[in-house]
């Protein structure tokens, strides 16, 4: 267990290769060890062997390899991206499993299930139980010394906290990774500390930092022969295109993983990937082929096919922009208020504002005049309380005719918000 927590699989791989092959498949132990050796590059193995070491270990009342292994198994499933209803049948055993087990004992391995049982909530969109999840698992691992833990928990904690645009809170965890990457042998606790970093930086509008990060982490990937990890890397940088509106790159990088993903046979990478192209086709005014994209999008984005429901509100929001900027006259706004309320119950804040503000487009061009305003003045409210400066989904020229409309709304401080954006964003393409 000491070369696993130490991150030493190459000496946990030659030890296990040195054992007869009977003895490994009758101690659940060793099938357990042998399927983290090979947790990231025999991922399909592990999702027909792991239900078998979990049986195995219930029968033998064993706690300990029950935590163990089922926390295996919850990174596999969300790993291979598989279905909701597969990820949600093992979140569900892991919150049973987790409160039959005595307070006081198995810290570290309660923590390493926690982290799973986090991050899967979170991926699936469920942020305030992830993040739960996610905070009693760090208070767990500091008791543990365990920096690997550290790190993975402080990993998820950084994305969830950045999906509700709480990036004072992420911070915090940002400086306990770097704190506990530093001088670390292991370059695969570089990759994942340089890629949350991109996606913090991301969503915060910093490009040219989220684009370093990246090159940092995919060199880290290239000189280590560390090829399982080109996925994950290349999907933050779809990201990154997108929101940071580096459309010329988007359809080379978002195509290249589309067809990755599909040879994997990840369902959610490609429903994920499919819906920032869609989104950086309406950022970068290519609004015919958008809607092309985001329809194939939603096809694969349905919430129950996949296990993610962010780009499915998000994309419901995008869909409906791009009608707006097709010149339709009337658009269906059910998909809108349906976003909001999932990113109001997530606390999805500077989402909440951008559906708010796309909204208040919606009820003008409708001719219902108090709707939008009342919309414009709630999105710019909360925006300006959550310090948001970027938007995430609103492209430029739907930004620059909500910050245009909010000049003139009763608000001294949401007026210098909306020409603040003005300024920084759009500055040198307004004409005079």
């Amino acid at each position: 267990m000491l070369l696993l927590e130490n991150g030493r699989n190459a000496d946990l791989t030659h030890w296990l290769a040195a054992l007869p092959e009977p003895m490994i498949e009758q101690r659940p132990w060793l099938l357990y060890f042998r399927c983290m050796t090979q947790r990231f590059t025999r991922v399909k193995e592990n999702l027909k062997c792991l239900p078998d070491v979990m049986a195995a270990f219930k029968e033998q009342n064993n706690i300990k390899g029950q935590l163990h292994s089922l926390s295996a198994m919850l990174e596999a499933v969300i790993t291979s991206g598989l279905a909701w209803d597969i990820l949600e049948n093992n979140l569900n055993q892991a919150e049973k499993l987790l409160d039959s087990v005595a307070v006081d004992i198995y810290p570290y391995e309660k923590a390493v299930l926690l982290s799973q049982y986090g991050h899967g909530h979170t991926v699936r969109g469920n942020l305030q139980t992830g993040v739960s999840a996610l905070q009693e698992a760090f208070l767990l691992s500091m008791n543990c010394n365990s920096h690997v833990l550290q790190v993975m928990i402080s990993c998820h904690m950084v994305v969830n906290l950045t999906m509700q645009n709480k990036f004072s809170r992420a911070h915090t965890y940002v400086e306990i990774l770097d704190k506990r990457v530093e001088g670390s042998a292991m370059p695969e606790l570089q990759i994942v500390n340089q890629i949350t970093r991109s996606f913090m930086a991301s969503f915060r509008g910093e490009a040219l930092s989220a684009r370093q990060f990246l090159d940092s982490a995919q060199k880290h990937v290239n000189d280590n022969g560390l090829i399982y990890y080109l996925p994950v890397v290349l999907m933050y940088r779809v990201l990154y295109c997108a929101v940071c509106n580096r459309h010329s790159e988007v359809a080379e990088v978002g195509n290249r993983l589309v067809n990755l993903a599909d040879s994997m046979g990840n369902p959610a990478m490609v429903a994920l990937t499919t819906f920032f192209l869609g989104l950086s086709a309406y950022r970068s005014h290519q609004f015919q082929q958008a809607g092309q994209i985001m329809d194939l999008a939603d096809r694969r984005c349905s919430p129950r096919e996949t296990n993610t429901q962010m780009q499915y509100y998000a994309g419901k929001v995008v869909t409906c922009l791009i009608a707006f900027n097709h010149g339709k006259i009337r658009c269906q706004a059910n998909g809108l208020h349906e976003a909001l309320e999932y990113f109001k119950k997530e606390d999805c804040v500077c989402l909440v504002a951008e559906t708010h503000m796309a909204i208040s487009l919606i009820e003008e061009r409708q001719k219902r005049y108090d709707r939008a305003k009342k919309n414009l003045f709630q999105g710019f409210e909360i925006s300006l309380q959550a310090e948001q400066r970027h938007f995430l989904i609103l492209n430029r020229s739907d930004m620059i005719a909500v910050c245009l409309s909010a000049l003139i709304l009763p608000s001294r401080k949401i007026q210098q918000h909306a020409s603040s954006f003005l300024c920084l964003e759009v500055l040198d393409r307004v004409v005079f």
